[in-house]
């Protein structure tokens, strides 16, 4: 009789990685906007709620779109002089791909994933993403860890479709 391991797989986005405040503070400067990774940190909380309640009215905004105007708006980055908050948006989300802002990591899932790994416990990643999620995981150090990874970009199939998670 043939047995099987047990599957257990993740999201990337503000499950393994949140978004790293201090280099999106970075990837800003270099735009000529100055603002702290303390006060993006602390627009967290507002624009996930913002966010939230756009998508659950049905909004017709791209959803990581909407998400980095209210957080930028919460941080006060384009209220002043400089580029505005639309276009810092615009040009984030065309570096998305390759300069991706989800990377810090969050605390203790690493080592989740690793004791899950060394109990026999295949892990992958399933994730709505632009289709660089093995690339970035590569980048933090983590790409051995994980058996497969479903990428929506890469694939061309999102969560909640369940072919995401048959492939």
């Amino acid at each position: 009789m043939p047995t099987t391991r047990p599957v257990v797989t993740f999201d990337v986005g503000q499950t393994l990685l949140e978004l790293d405040a201090a280099y999106l503070a970075a990837r800003l400067a270099s735009q000529g906007v100055v603002v702290t990774a303390a006060a993006i940190d602390a627009a967290s909380a507002g624009a996930w709620a913002s966010y939230e309640a756009e998508i659950r009215a049905g909004g017709e905004h791209h959803p990581w779109k909407l998400l980095m105007e209210r957080w930028l708006a919460g941080a006060g980055v384009g209220a002043g002089a400089g580029p505005g908050r639309h276009a810092l948006v615009e040009w984030l989300w065309q570096a998305q791909p390759t300069h991706n802002l989800w990377r810090r990591p969050v605390p203790g899932m690493i080592d989740v994933v690793d004791a899950l790994r060394g109990r026999g416990v295949v892990v992958g990643v399933v994730s709505n993403s632009e289709g660089h999620v093995a690339e970035l995981l590569a980048e933090v150090g983590w790409g051995d860890r994980f058996a497969a990874v479903a990428d929506s970009g890469r694939l061309g199939v999102a969560k909640p479709d369940p072919g995401i998670f048959t492939w």
